[in-house]
Formats: C-alpha cells, sequence, structure tokens
C-alpha cells in the first residue's frame, strides 16, 4: 500500500474504534498497529534502473546482502555445519550515507551507484506489516462486558455501518465472531443428523411415517416461537441460544409423542377419531402443561438475570420460554387437528 493508503487505513481504523466505543458492552479497545517507526525508504528510478537491466528484485537483494546479511555459503568442521553470512563491515552500515554509497552490479558487467538509480528519504513506517491473502490489514480487537456476543456484534456491525468506507477498503469480522458462525454451520449439520435419527426411530416405534411427519411439523412453530422471543427482548442467536433450541425441540418432540402415541392407543380400542382426540387431549393436557410450567417458571430467573454470566444465559431462558409456549399451543391445538385430518383423508380413500 502506498503511504496515502496507510494513513487512510490509520484514519479508518480510528473511526472504527470511535464507532465501537459507542457500542454498550465493549471494552478495551485497541488497534493493531499503533507507533511507528522512523525508517530510511529507498525509491526506485523504475525507468532508469530497467534501461540498465536492474530490476527492483535485484537492488532490494543487494541492499538487503549488504545490511541485513544473506548466507553466501556453508562451512563444514568437524561435522557440524555453519552458514557464512555475507554483510559490509559494521562501520560501513551504520550511518544513513552508506546507503548512498552503495554499488550495485549491472548483469552486463560494471557498477551502478544507488543514489544514481533511487531516491532516499527519510520517513516512518509500520513496526510490523499484516497482511492476509497478500494484502495489508489492521486489526481492531475488544472485549465484551455484560452482553452476549451476537447482540454486541450485530450493533457493532450497524454502528461501523455509518462510517464512510475508503475506496479499496472493506472490513470483515473475525475472532470470536467468526467461531460463532463456524459453530453454527457444525450446529446446523447435527441438528439436522439429530432429526433424521429421531424420525427413524419414531417410524420405526409407530409403525409409521405419518405420525411422526405430523409431530415434527410441531418444530418449525417452535422455532418462530424463539425468533419472536428474542426479537421481542432484542436478542440476537447465539451459539448458547441455538444449544436451547437443540434442548427444545426434544421437549417439544417428546410432548408430541405422549399426545399422539395416546390417541393412537385409543385408537386401536376402537374409538373413532374425533372422540380418540377429545379423549386424549383431556389426559394429556395436565401433563404437557405441567411440563411447559415447570419449564417457564424454572427459566424465568435466568430470563431476568442481570449478574455476571447473564449475557450467556438470557439468550438462552428466553430461546426455551419462547419456542416451549409457542410449541405447546401448536401441540394441543394444530397437533391433533393434523391427525384428524390425516385420518379423515385416509378414511375416505
Amino acid at each position: 500500500s502506498s503511504d496515502l493508503n496507510m494513513d487512510e487505513a490509520r484514519a479508518y481504523a480510528e473511526s472504527v474504534k470511535s464507532a465501537m466505543a459507542g457500542v454498550e458492552g465493549v471494552r478495551d479497545i485497541e488497534i493493531s498497529r499503533k507507533e511507528e517507526k522512523p525508517e530510511l525508504k529507498v525509491i526506485i528510478n523504475r525507468e532508469k534502473a530497467s534501461k540498465l537491466g536492474l530490476s527492483v528484485e535485484a537492488i532490494g537483494k543487494t541492499i538487503e546482502t549488504f545490511f541485513a546479511g544473506s548466507t553466501a555459503t556453508k562451512y563444514r568442521e568437524g561435522g557440524d555445519e555453519y552458514d557464512v553470512e555475507v554483510r559490509l563491515r559494521a562501520q560501513d552500515r551504520d550511518r544513513t550515507e552508506d546507503l548512498r554509497d552503495v554499488f550495485i552490479s549491472m548483469p552486463g558487467g560494471g557498477q551502478v551507484g544507488l543514489a544514481n538509480i533511487a531516491k532516499i528519504e527519510r520517513g516512518v513506517g509500520p513496526t510490523k506489516i499484516e497482511r492476509k491473502d497478500q494484502a495489508r490489514y489492521i486489526t481492531v480487537s475488544a472485549e465484551i462486558s455484560g452482553r452476549d456476543l451476537g447482540t454486541v456484534a450485530k450493533d457493532v456491525r450497524e454502528a461501523i455501518d455509518k462510517i464512510p468506507v475508503p475506496p479499496g477498503f472493506s472490513y470483515k469480522f473475525t475472532g470470536a465472531e467468526k467461531e460463532k458462525k463456524e459453530a453454527f454451520k457444525l450446529l446446523i449439520v447435527a441438528v439436522g443428523l439429530g432429526m433424521v435419527l429421531v424420525y427413524m426411530v419414531m417410524a420405526s416405534q409407530f409403525e409409521s411415517f405419518r405420525d411422526p411427519f405430523i409431530i415434527f411439523l410441531s418444530i418449525p412453530f417452535g422455532i418462530v416461537g424463539v425468533i419472536i422471543a428474542l426479537a421481542l427482548t432484542g436478542q440476537a442467536m447465539s451459539v448458547i441460544s441455538f444449544i436451547a433450541l437443540i434442548m427444545l425441540i426434544g421437549i417439544v418432540v417428546n410432548d408430541g409423542i405422549v399426545l399422539i402415541s395416546f390417541i393412537g392407543i385409543l385408537r386401536r380400542r376402537g374409538l373413532d377419531v374425533y372422540s380418540a382426540i377429545i379423549k386424549g387431549g383431556r389426559s394429556r393436557l395436565r401433563p404437557v402443561v405441567c411440563t411447559t410450567c415447570t419449564t417457564v417458571l424454572a427459566m424465568t430467573p435466568l430470563a431476568l438475570s442481570r449478574g455476571e454470566g447473564s449475557e450467556i444465559w438470557v439468550p438462552f431462558a428466553i430461546t426455551v420460554i419462547g419456542g416451549l409456549l409457542v410449541g405447546t399451543v401448536v401441540t394441543l391445538v394444530l397437533m391433533p387437528t393434523l391427525y384428524s385430518v390425516f385420518e379423515n383423508h385416509k378414511g375416505s380413500r
């Protein structure tokens, strides 16, 4: 990057830091590129160098050899091997003028002074150059306290989006936020595989593909309940929320199994569809509602907590409460309705 670009990068990083400082829960903000150190810049006249058959790379390697040193050969003695480093004497490389006096060997023979093909200027540069995918970057890092990662990341992104991005620059989240996205992918795969296995077990137990399908239809509604609950409370979906969602799916499916299996038992005893649904609903209403109430009551203190660790447990509790309330209504209302529809459709064929 040019000096202008690096100045723009530092200015942009400072703007990002200021924006992050205004987000609740963000503290200890640091920029990776801090103080710069003085340096000598060799600005090569490419046209002159090219006419002499010299490349920028060759000139750079020569300067590096003279002042930093390079391994010319290896020396063996008594079974040990030593590198032979070549560079100028200390007294010939400790002044700025020494750099101007360097001579570069040309391919066709002869030498040319560095001062004849390059300008040497004083300046400042970064203490280290960070690169990724062949592009320079600056890291703006921070610690999070009192709020969950997902919500803070969302607020930080909104704050940064308000800052004009200089041409040729971009930003992206790394660290814990990047790890969260990778964890999401793994959890989605785990949930998918788990649901397939649960469906297969249920299908073998019910000896039917229909009943497990009816039970599984309550899961999307439970997820909708989770989304609504998180939105109403201003929480973002996090890894801990996803884990709570997995637990929620198990509870909702279990309630559905309790209801549908009992209705099936009543059907096998000779009751018609309508009577079996009414009796089964009445009989299993109390266990399902009790399960929901006890779980919601147990999660309420966590949902209302404001102490240390609340940024983890609040989204967890809200996910369970929101999904369970909606999932229970679906289990008690929609699931018997779907069972009736499928049974009537089966009887009409």
